[in-house]
């Protein structure tokens, strides 16, 4: 039994896919045995989860899997922002008395929050 179908046999698809490149390029590249395995091992991992990404895609019965070009950011409650305007305040004060104990009256005669 060679390495290939040991691989596929232990369910490593991509590994006994990319054996043979892996092993020149690592000829050429002039790799250790474990940087090589370790590169295989990754595109392996990566393949995987690219897998496991369109499995989960497909079992949801999603029309089409969206981009982000296609969301409608205005839709969605947690994208929307609140905005508030600030209607003037109107305070009339008589001559003479003191403004509640929340308010100053600055030297313009602006009045400003405690």
């Amino acid at each position: 039994m060679t390495l290939e179908e040991k691989l596929t046999q232990l369910r490593l698809l991509t590994m006994a896919q990319k054996l043979k490149t892996m092993t020149h390029e690592a000829a050429k590249e002039n790799l250790s045995f474990a940087a090589a395995l370790e590169r295989l091992a990754d595109q392996e991992l990566e393949a995987r989860h690219g897998r496991a990404i369109e499995r989960r895609f497909r079992l949801s019965r999603l029309p089409a899997q969206p981009t982000l070009d296609q969301f409608h950011f205005a839709q969605h409650k947690s994208r929307q922002q609140e905005h508030y305007e600030a209607s003037p305040l109107r305070i009339t004060v008589a001559r003479g008395k003191k403004p509640p104990p929340f308010l100053q009256i600055e030297e313009s005669g602006m009045l400003s929050f405690l």
